[in-house]
């Protein structure tokens, strides 16, 4: 998807853009499911669950023209 939105002259800088901050933001889960885990493991997987579910959601609405094209 993004692979159409983006200009080709700036794909390399998109790209490592993304990389970059999902790999800066892999330490802070890490420390927050560390303190969270011993807590309810039932509560926080369900709740991840609907977080991600919903970020889909709009993610996918936002985006509705983009899908229409592939």
């Amino acid at each position: 998807m993004l692979q159409k939105i983006v200009d080709e002259n700036y794909k390399s800088r998109v790209f490592s853009i993304i990389q970059s901050m999902s790999s800066s933001i892999t330490p802070v889960s890490y420390v927050l499911f560390g303190f969270l885990i011993p807590l309810n493991y039932f509560l926080i997987y369900f709740f991840c669950s609907i977080g991600m579910l919903f970020l889909l959601v709009i993610f996918k609405m936002k985006f509705k023209d983009v899908y229409e094209q592939i």
